[in-house]
């Protein structure tokens, strides 16, 4: 089984550095947390795949919500889209409602009616957004020729 890669600090990505300033102002936090660093240092510095299993309360959604600013800072080109595929309507509700609230872009293609509201706002964001679905309703999109 392969470890998780132990990174001490992020001297060897500057952009890391001010990708991490603009994110935790972005997002009203102090710092990342170690197992948040270790993730986005191993997707932006060593273009890694990551899974990341770990408790309720550590953080796990903060990773891929900050993906399209922390690809923008790092690569220099905006307009990044992060997918999110999740099983809980309740979660992506409460996800998309807060980040609204930090003014980061977010749309929701659930089965709920006038989810899809500001999808195309979303699709002109510079900074890029975040897309949140359901399992069904990529299952339905996934279907030839069949409306969903």
């Amino acid at each position: 089984m392969a470890k998780f890669p132990q990174i001490s600090d992020d001297q060897n990505i500057p952009e890391f550095s001010d990708a991490c300033k603009v994110v935790c102002e972005k997002f009203k936090i102090k710092s990342f947390n170690h197992h948040q660093k270790q993730a986005f240092i191993a997707l932006v510095g060593e273009k890694k795949d990551v899974f990341v299993n770990l408790p309720t309360g550590f953080g796990k959604s903060f990773i891929y919500q900050a993906l399209p600013l922390i690809f923008n800072e790092t690569t220099g080109v905006s307009g990044h889209v992060v997918v999110v595929i999740s099983l809980l309507l309740n979660l992506i509700k409460d996800q998309t409602n807060n980040l609204r609230k930090l003014g980061i872009s977010t749309v929701s293609l659930s089965a709920l009616k006038g989810d899809e509201e500001g999808l195309e706002d979303c699709t002109n964001d510079v900074d890029g957004f975040l897309l949140y679905m359901p399992h069904q309703r990529l299952c339905c999109l996934m279907r030839d020729g069949e409306a969903c």
